[in-house]
Parts: C-alpha cells; structure tokens; sequence
C-alpha cells in the first residue's frame, strides 16, 4: 500500500529587487498531516546571495513555517498556512506529491529529493589525460635514453631542442649521433579536426626545416596517437606527415613503437657511449 506526502521546495530570495533566489530545503507534509522540514546539506550558495545568513538564521527562519500551520485542521488549510507563512525571504514553491510503500523509504526518498532539487551539483574531476610528449619523456626516461637541454653531445635524446639559430622551429625531440634524429609528436585523438591539421602542417615544416639545417642524412619520425577509427578519420593528417617524414610510427600500436625503439636505441648505443 502507498502513502501519499505532499512536498515542495523552499527557496531563498532575501532580496525582492534583484529577484535572486536559491532552493535551501523542502517541506514534507505527511499522509496525517504532520510537517517535516530538510534544510540542503551546504547552505553556501544561500550565503552566497547574503552572507549576513548563518546557517542559525537560517534554521530559524523555516522553524517557524510548521509552527504556523500546525493548527490547521486539514490539509487544505496547511497548505495554504505555509503559503502565508512563506511570504518573507523564504518562499514555497507549488506542491508536489511522491509515493512510497513504506516509512522505512521514507528518509531514502527524502535524501534524494534533497540531492535533485537542493543540495549543490557535485561536478565529476576531469580525467586528466597525459598529453603524449609527457608519455614519450616518461618512455625515453624508463629507458635511460632522457638527457638535458645540454645532453645532444652525449647521445642522449633531448626534448625541445631548437632546431635554428633563431628558435623559431624546436624539435619535440632529437638524438644526434653521427646523424641526427629528430622527432615529433602530435595526438590525433580529438575533434578538432582543423587544430589537428595546423598542427601537422607545423610539424611537417620542422621535419623539413631539420633536413636543411642538419643535412640529408637526418632521420625524421613522427609519433602520433590515434585509435583504429581515428586513424581512418585522420587519415589525410597523417599522409601528409608521412610525406616529410622518413617513419611514422602510432604510439597505440605495440608493434610500431618497438619499431621505433629499436631505431632510436641503436642509434643511441651505435658507438657504445651509453
């Protein structure tokens, strides 16, 4: 058997001009007409609007609600009391009405009508997602092939290594030994198709720039990150890194980045330095 409870919102509004108002409870009228009064579990958004309120003031404020209309003898009249009552900076909003099959559901039904309709949206964390230079560093670093800005002499691979006198172009990352190695890194899992493209198109041209300032002999790679569908999406972002590049590798297949590995390590461990 359901019972039937009566209930609406209570809103705050301590300014009429401005009109501003923020739900702060409900109110709960029982199947034999007793009143039950829920305060959100965080006030700070009605503070927000005053911060005059305490969380006292507050209480004190729609105490006095059920007070006032617990002399009515039916529940007309309460609802109309609680109207009455609600005329200063706590308002009412129109009645609803929910069912439960018993009291024992009673308080469940209330803290989810109180997480609805009250208490402040809770925002989920964004998962952070390492970029992809973050994961080749941690990559070449796991390997001790990780050097410093400094390190180009010493067979180690170095990121953000400029590529001119000027530093207009920088390679995300460079190896030299004998023939420098040189590669850069983009993700194409994203929508942003048109960012993606100006990327790429950047990248090709610091492939490019590498070979005229560093001689035939320099080896071009490119990581990129792109899942099956996004390779198929991508597929012209990727041509046309491939056309600059003397290998190409995605970093989601196993396969190509021990390729790619083997490549870098012998040229690393080519002369026995490291």
């Amino acid at each position: 058997m359901e019972h039937w409870y009566k209930y609406a919102t209570l809103r705050l509004c301590p300014d009429k001009i401005r009109g501003e108002f923020v739900n702060i409870g409900l109110i709960i009228i029982s199947p034999k007409g007793e009143i039950d009064v829920r305060l959100g579990a965080n006030l700070s958004k009605a503070r927000a609007l005053d911060d005059c309120l305490t969380d006292e003031h507050l209480n004190s404020l729609v105490t006095t609600i059920p007070l006032f209309a617990s002399s009515a003898q039916n529940l007309e009249d309460k609802l109309k009391m609680i109207n009455m009552s609600c005329t200063d900076i706590v308002r009412c909003s129109a009645f609803g009405q929910f069912g439960i099959n018993s009291e024992k559901e009673y308080g469940r039904k209330i803290g989810s009508l109180l997480e609805l309709l009250v208490n402040p949206v809770k925002t989920k964390k964004a998962v952070k997602v390492q970029r992809i230079s973050t994961k080749m560093r941690n990559l070449f670093d796991g390997k001790n092939l990780l050097g410093g800005k400094d390190d180009i002499n010493n067979h180690l691979v170095v990121p953000n290594f400029p590529i001119d006198s000027k530093n207009l172009f920088k390679a995300d990352f460079a190896l030299k030994n004998g023939a420098m190695h040189v590669t850069q890194t983009i993700d194409l899992n994203t929508s942003d198709t048109n960012q993606k493209h100006a990327q790429a198109a950047l990248d090709a041209l610091t492939l490019d720039k590498a070979r005229d300032v560093f001689g035939e002999t320099t080896q071009r790679y490119v990581v990129f990150s792109a899942s099956a569908a996004k390779s198929r999406e991508m597929e012209p972002h990727i041509e046309l890194l491939n056309e600059h590049a003397t290998g190409i590798y995605n970093m989601e297949s196993r396969d190509d980045m021990s390729s790619y590995f083997e490549l870098i390590e012998s040229a690393a461990y080519a002369d026995g330095c490291i």
